[in-house]
């Protein structure tokens, strides 16, 4: 068993319990005051450096064991109360090992984690003959490395089946690019290697204990007495079963590339509860998972395992009304916006899933989010405490950082409105008559108007005291009903050079919605800007979406290269481009009305509700 037993993004402090019934022929081992425990002989215990502060701890693994005394376990207690598990079991697949791409030697020139000191070090390419003899790595007397591409992202376990001298040392690096020229294993303090001491002869390990999600992998092999022999090296991917599984095939290559990159994308960020990505977090967010739901409505008809996340995210909440950043997490911080999303998703499960009985279990959780907002001359206050970080997305202006008066912003107003309205429905959805516990929308619309729209240039500010007009503070006055010309900030949105700060690929959702809104006029220019911005991705060879448009250059050279929120487009097709949705929970009524552009002229695709599967073809 493994604890972490240190509070992080992905995972909750506890008191570490165990209890087990293993099943033996004829014979029940049961858990009890006889169970033997003690600690891992092999794997390192204690503090160590971490991945990332989302991710938690890598391993240390010495296959060599040191004996460590048995003990009498713990009693924790005789009565527990037990779940049914939310979701299905993980599935293993077969052992991919991918193709070494280059070789050599290395030089050791720091001491540091095994992250720091992999790419730290020299690397000096060879020949493959001179490394290799068949699957033999030859003996050098400072260490090889070689690097494995996986031909794409996986998300899965570390393997190994090799015959090596004791002592002989594997630090084992994972990532996304090679943008270095080698894997970026160290990056801002970050640590995407683990270490794998040898004992003698052969010997075979999966680190079950860490899920990596990447497409290379990169060896270096030091503390060399004698050749060593790598009979399997590479990654067992470990996926979510899906039942069902859907795809969006037009005339338009792009479009199909983007689909399936979509698809592969949201399959790799979907494990225990949706991940925002496979690589640097794997961490559950209210704000990413509700794009990922959407999507995964359309091209999985998956509804079990967004409840699940819902229902995680819900049991986190916290004194004050708001949800944890993350969930599970026992970090304290919170935005108060992914709060609003999460009603947002919720009204969203409910009426694609027809789940009508979750949706009222869950009205409480909403009720005591939307009472959590403070409220000054009909508008919403920021909560400045220093466990509130006020994100609504990565670009200036808009990440919370930085800024002088963050007391009050339209931003957060818009969203309150959207989530008033998302409670609504769900009452409505339920025949249940809505409880006050929220601030008027009409008289927050009204104040914004009053306070944050410009005359001047017909925008919305983000700030009253700042010139700041930001697309997404636009895209939101549109959908929440709050501008009175809402059709000048369509054509507004839709220009290169607006003026405005342009808003990053977690928040296209709403801009797309915005302007799609509008049926029969704009559907061309979207698909258009569509293929601006992502076609950058897919022309360059990725085979999943990237967190920003800036790839892994981003975040000081920490960008993700596969993220849940950027599978969007799949959305925006299925919705507003073939038109199907439903009007009523469940598709117990919906629409199927396919819009005219000039690109999309030939769609097949199969269709996901609740209680049907069906192939469509639309010429």
């Amino acid at each position: 068993a493994y604890c972490e037993g240190e509070d992080s993004q992905t995972y909750q402090k506890d008191t570490p319990i165990l209890i087990f019934a293993i099943q033996c022929a004829d014979q029940l081992v049961l858990s009890g005051e006889e169970t033997l425990v003690r600690e891992h002989p092999c794997y390192e215990s204690g503090r160590m450096e971490k991945i990332t502060p989302q991710l938690g701890y890598p391993y240390h693994y010495h296959a060599k064991p040191t004996e460590t005394p048995w003990k009498h376990a713990s009693v924790a207690g005789t009565s527990f109360q037990y779940m049914q598990r939310p979701v299905k079991k993980l599935v293993h697949g077969n052992v991919v090992e991918g193709e070494i791409i280059t070789q050599g030697i290395l030089q050791r020139r720091c001491s540091g984690t095994p992250a720091e000191m992999m790419y730290s070090d020299g690397l000096f390419l060879e020949k493959r003959e001179e490394i290799f003899d068949g699957k033999t790595i030859k003996y050098r007397k400072d260490g090889v490395f070689f690097v494995i591409d996986l031909k794409k992202e996986y998300a899965g376990l570390l393997f190994l089946k090799m015959d090596a001298a004791e002592g002989t040392v594997l630090n084992i690096g994972w990532g996304e690019h090679l943008e270095d020229m080698r894997v970026r294993t160290s990056v801002g303090g970050r640590n995407f290697a683990c270490c794998y001491v040898c004992k003698e002869g052969e010997q075979e390990f999966t680190g079950y204990f860490r899920r990596l999600g990447c497409r290379f992998l990169q060896i270096h092999i030091t503390q060399m007495t004698g050749d060593v022999r790598i009979s399997q090296i590479g990654l067992i991917p470990t996926d979510y079963p899906l039942d069902r599984e859907g795809s969006f095939i037009c005339n338009d290559f792009f479009i199909n590339r983007l689909c399936e990159a979509a698809s592969h994308t949201l399959k790799l960020c979907m494990h225990e509860h949706y991940e925002d990505c496979p690589w640097r977090e794997q961490a559950l967010y209210a704000f990413d998972s509700y794009i990922q739901m959407l999507c995964g409505y359309y091209l999985f008809g998956e509804y079990n395992f967004a409840r699940a996340s819902l229902k995680l995210l819900a049991d986190g909440q916290k004194e004050d009304g708001l949800l944890p950043i993350c969930a599970p997490s026992g970090i304290k911080m919170t935005i108060p916006s992914f709060a609003l999303s999460w009603i947002l998703s919720l009204e969203k499960y409910v009426l694609y899933s027809g789940d009508v009985d979750f949706g009222l279990e869950m009205l409480p959780i909403a009720e005591r989010i939307l009472g959590a907002f403070q409220v000054k001359n009909d508008l919403i206050q920021n909560d400045l405490c220093e466990d509130n970080w006020h994100f609504y997305e990565w670009s200036q202006g808009l990440d919370g950082k930085n800024i002088t008066d963050n007391s009050e912003d339209s931003v957060i107003n818009f969203y309150y409105i959207l989530a008033c309205e998302a409670y609504g429905k769900i009452c409505t959805y339920a025949g249940k008559r809505e409880k006050k516990v929220y601030h008027d929308p009409l008289k927050i619309r009204y104040a914004l108007r009053k306070k944050y729209f410009d005359n001047t240039c017909g925008l919305f500010r983000t700030r009253k005291k700042e010139d700041h007009f930001h697309e997404l503070t636009q895209a939101l006055s549109v959908l929440s009903d709050t501008a009175e010309e809402p059709e000048k900030i369509r054509r507004k949105l839709l220009q290169k050079n607006n003026g405005m700060t342009k808003l990053t690929l977690s928040t296209c959702l709403y801009k797309y919605e915005a302007i799609l809104s509008q049926e029969g006029r704009y559907e061309n220019d979207v698909l258009k800007e569509i293929e601006d911005i992502w076609g950058k991705m897919l022309f360059s060879g990725a085979d999943t979406l990237w967190e920003v448009e800036e790839g892994a250059a981003a975040f000081e050279d920490a960008g993700s290269l596969c993220h849940g929120w950027a599978a969007v487009p799949v959305y925006i097709l299925y919705k507003y481009y073939l038109g199907f949705e439903p009007t009523k929970p469940g598709f117990c009524e919906y629409k199927l009305q396919p819009r005219k552009n000039g690109s999309i002229l030939e769609i097949v695709t199969t269709l996901f509700t609740p209680e049907w599967t069906r192939k469509l073809r639309k010429c």
